[in-house]
């Protein structure tokens, strides 16, 4: 009998801080390396800039962002309280440090971050990370770190006495361990763009960048007409007028708007946001297309083809050409890992779902001419996918199996023999007649196939 050979069991390993593990695991915790791991170092950055607008901690409703694309050097500038300044050090340096963690439902106190990881996380990736706060008593410190750890303590800035200057300047460049960076400044730019339009009216982004052949732009991205501005970039040719609602009960809000485009009957295109952070999957959606799907559903089916009994409008009827951007806010939301892509709290569902439901309901009935109109385009995308569904149907019955108990189709010539069987498949009468008076009776069987192949051969 054989000696069974027992590996040496290997060391158990413990990761003895937050820094080793973050720079350990740096995938866990930014969603993926390289381009869209740096995506979500800097919106973890920009949106704690923007939850001041949000939580009307200013009334300067200004940011600058400035990026290198030469080096991934970013300078994120607000106007906001700024941050205490004995925690400052503490704050980008600790994870699970955060000002959100005693939210009480129905208070309406929603922010992008939860965790209190994000700003941290990107500190201990980043090759140096620099904080400069600036409080509205006049008082200001700054922090430094390189690849996560303080190379200079707080240290007071002089300020002006009559200075009026407050809120916070983050200056960070990613760490080499965040893999290779590719990442093009006008990428940075949409997502900046759309993240703007999902605060206040009136939210302003001055932009400047500096490409990597060294050539300098500026744009201004500013909110002035909210989720209409995304979706005017994704819909080029409304069917409709735009159908928008909103309901916030304190604890849950969606901000919904959506059309379908007539140029282009294809799949949906859902932009989705929970939070403020890029979520196109999660329970936002799904409770946003199941009421979309309900309502237009039951009432083609049940009302506008009541008396149409070869039309039946299904779900991908109803979304073929929809574009919709879904946005929600939860004073205590959940996401699928630290990147927040996908948006897993339950009770968002069936809330979206119901009032989706809601303000369908309430827009067929005040109007009526968009309703029609909707009607017909889903009646015309029904009719197109059962000509197509049927013209499907047409081919599989060419390729109708007999009576046999082998279910074999019923062009199928049988071989005498049971061993060593071939099967060929031809393409047209001329070939099939051609293997017909040549081919081996005893191992060889043949199936005329309607199809644009070369002769094929399977042996079993």
């Amino acid at each position: 009998m054989a000696e069974q050979k027992i590996h040496k069991q290997k060391e158990m390993q413990y990761l003895t801080s937050e820094l080793e593990a973050v720079r350990k695991l740096p995938d866990v915790y930014i969603g993926a390396l390289g381009n869209r791991g740096l995506t979500n170092m800097y919106r973890e950055i920009i949106q704690n800039s923007l939850d001041e607008i949000i939580k009307g901690n200013t009334l300067d409703m200004n940011i600058i962002v400035s990026v290198d694309t030469r080096n991934y050097t970013f300078i994120i500038e607000d106007f906001g309280q700024g941050i205490n300044l004995p925690d400052l050090e503490r704050v980008f340096s600790v994870l699970h440090s955060s000002t959100n963690y005693d939210k009480k439902e129905g208070s309406g106190e929603y922010s992008s971050g939860k965790n209190g990881m994000g700003s941290t996380i990107t500190n201990f990736l980043s090759k140096f990370f620099n904080v400069e706060s600036y409080r509205m008593d006049g008082t200001a410190a700054r922090v430094e770190f390189v690849e996560g750890v303080v190379s200079k303590h707080l240290t007071p800035i002089k300020t002006n006495k009559n200075s009026k200057k407050h809120g916070l300047i983050t200056t960070f460049a990613p760490s080499d361990m965040v893999g290779d960076i590719t990442v093009e400044w006008q990428d940075l730019e949409y997502l900046t763009w759309c993240i703007t339009h999902l605060c206040k009216i009136g939210t302003r982004v001055t932009f400047n960048t500096i490409d990597k052949m060294g050539q300098k732009h500026k744009s201004i991205i500013e909110n002035k007409d909210g989720l209409y501005g995304i979706l005017n970039g994704i819909c080029k040719n409304n069917l409709i007028q735009p159908i928008h609602f909103m309901h916030d009960n304190g604890t849950m809000k969606v901000d919904i708007l959506f059309s379908y485009d007539v140029a282009a009957m294809d799949d949906p295109e859902i932009l989705g946001f929970a939070n403020m952070c890029p979520s196109n999957k999660g329970t936002h959606i799904d409770g946003f297309t199941d009421g979309l799907i309900k309502f237009f559903r039951d009432y083609m089916n049940k009302i506008y083809l009541a008396n149409n009994k070869k039309l039946t409008v299904n779900a991908q009827d109803i979304r073929t050409g929809l574009r919709a951007v879904v946005s929600c806010f939860h004073i205590k939301p959940l996401f699928t890992g630290q990147s927040k892509e996908d948006f897993s709290k339950e009770d968002m569902k069936p809330f979206a779902c119901d009032q989706t439901l809601k303000a369908l309901d309430a827009w067929a009935q005040s109007n009526p001419n968009d309703l029609q109109k909707v009607c017909k385009y889903l009646k015309e995308v029904c009719e197109i996918r059962s000509k197509v569904d049927d013209s499907k149907i047409k081919l599989s019955d060419k390729y109708t199996t007999s009576v046999l108990p082998g279910g074999l189709p019923s062009k199928y010539k049988k071989p005498n023999g049971k061993k060593n069987i071939e099967v060929w498949i031809v393409e047209g009468d001329s070939a099939a007649s051609s293997l017909e008076n040549n081919r081996d009776k005893q191992t060889q069987g043949k199936h005329y196939a309607p199809c644009y192949r070369d002769i094929a051969c399977v042996c079993f």
